[in-house]
C-alpha cells in the first residue's frame, strides 16, 4: 500500500482523538500479506499502555500494539464494529486485515481476559470460535498461524516442566485455551464449594494451571504471544497488566498456600508447602524444613513427590 506513513499519521491522529476503533483498522492496513503477519514496511513507531512511562516499546505491526497496549475492553470494541454490517466500500476496505484476522483478535480478547483475570469472560470469548480453529492452532500440525512453537504439549493441571509426573490425570481432554478455561472455573468453583471433599486437591491443581501459566510454565501461551526469560525487575508495572504475577508467579503461590490451609493430611500439608516456595524460587525449601522435618528429604526432590500427592484425593 502506498502512502504508508500519511495513512500511519492519521491513524496516530484517529487515536489521540479517541476514535481507537477506526485508528487500529487504518494501522492493520499497513501490515504485509505474509503468513506470520510481519510488517515489512517502512513504518516503526513506540507506545504503552501506560500512557506516563518513558519505558516504550516499539511496535512494527498492529497486531502486537493491540496485544501490548489495548486493554479487554477497548478490544472488545473493535470486535464489537467488525461484527455489524458495512456498506461504504471504503470502510470496507480500511477494515479489511481486521475481518480476515478476526478469529486471532477474539483469540486475543480472551487472552486479555485471561491477563486481567477475568475467566467467565475469557470462556465466553473462546466459545465464540469454532472447533476448526482449536484443531488447525496452538499444536504441531501447522495448519495455521499458531504453530508447534505455540503447541500445548501438557497438560497444565497434572504435568510441571522439569518434574516427573505425579498426578494421576483423572479429567482426560485435549487441552486448549478454551479447555484449560473451562477446567480452571470448574476446579475453582469446587475448590471454594464447602460441600466439595478435599477441597485442597483442586487448589493444587489449580495452583498447578497458574504456575503453568506463567514464563517458565508449559502453558505461558494462555497468556502471551511471545514469552522470554528476560525480566527488568521494577518495570513489571509498565509492561503487560499482568507482568508482575506473570514473573512472581502469585496466583500459584496463593493457591498452593490455600490448597496447604485445607489439607488434613500432614503429608499433602508438605507437599503444599513445598511447591509454594518451589514456586517462590526457594530450591532450599527452608520452610519446609522448619515445619516438616521428618518430610523434608523426600519432597527436597521429585522422587516421592507421588507419595505425598496421593494421600488426597
Amino acid at each position: 500500500m502506498k502512502n504508508n506513513r500519511f495513512i500511519f499519521a492519521i491513524a496516530r491522529e484517529l487515536e489521540f482523538r479517541g476514535n481507537i476503533i477506526d485508528a487500529v483498522a487504518l494501522l492493520s492496513s499497513l501490515d504485509s500479506s505474509t503468513r506470520d503477519g510481519y510488517d515489512s514496511t517502512d513504518v516503526e513507531w513506540q507506545g504503552n499502555r501506560l500512557k506516563t512511562t518513558s519505558n516504550l516499546e516499539v511496535f512494527y505491526n498492529y497486531f502486537d500494539y493491540l496485544d501490548y497496549v489495548y486493554s479487554a475492553n477497548e478490544l472488545q470494541l473493535i470486535i464489537n464494529k467488525l461484527n455489524q454490517k458495512m456498506d461504504s466500500d471504503f470502510y470496507k476496505s480500511i477494515y479489511k486485515k481486521l475481518n480476515t484476522d478476526k478469529n486471532y483478535l477474539i483469540d486475543l480478547l480472551g487472552t486479555k481476559y485471561i491477563r486481567e483475570n477475568n475467566l467467565k469472560s475469557a470462556l465466553q470469548t473462546f466459545k465464540t470460535l469454532d472447533t476448526t480453529y482449536w484443531t488447525n492452532n496452538y499444536n504441531a500440525w501447522e495448519r495455521d498461524k499458531y504453530d508447534e512453537n505455540f503447541a500445548f504439549d501438557q497438560n497444565p493441571f497434572y504435568s510441571l516442566k522439569y518434574t516427573t509426573d505425579f498426578i494421576p490425570h483423572k479429567d482426560k481432554f485435549i487441552v486448549n485455551k478454551l479447555s484449560v478455561t473451562e477446567h480452571l472455573i470448574q476446579y475453582l468453583e469446587k475448590a471454594n464449594n464447602p460441600k466439595t471433599k478435599q477441597p485442597e486437591y483442586y487448589y493444587f491443581l489449580v495452583a498447578n494451571c497458574y504456575l503453568n501459566m506463567t514464563y517458565e510454565g508449559n502453558s505461558w501461551m494462555m497468556r502471551r504471544y511471545f514469552s522470554s526469560s528476560n525480566y527488568y525487575e521494577g518495570y513489571e508495572n509498565q509492561s503487560y497488566i499482568d507482568e508482575r504475577e506473570y514473573r512472581l508467579k502469585l496466583k500459584a503461590i496463593q493457591y498452593y498456600e490455600q490448597a496447604y490451609q485445607a489439607a488434613s493430611s500432614q503429608k499433602f500439608k508438605a507437599l503444599s508447602l513445598r511447591m509454594m516456595e518451589y514456586a517462590q524460587n526457594k530450591p532450599k525449601f527452608t520452610q519446609l524444613a522448619k515445619e516438616f522435618p521428618q518430610y523434608y528429604d523426600d519432597l527436597s526432590s521429585c522422587n516421592s513427590l507421588n507419595e505425598y500427592f496421593r494421600v488426597s484425593y
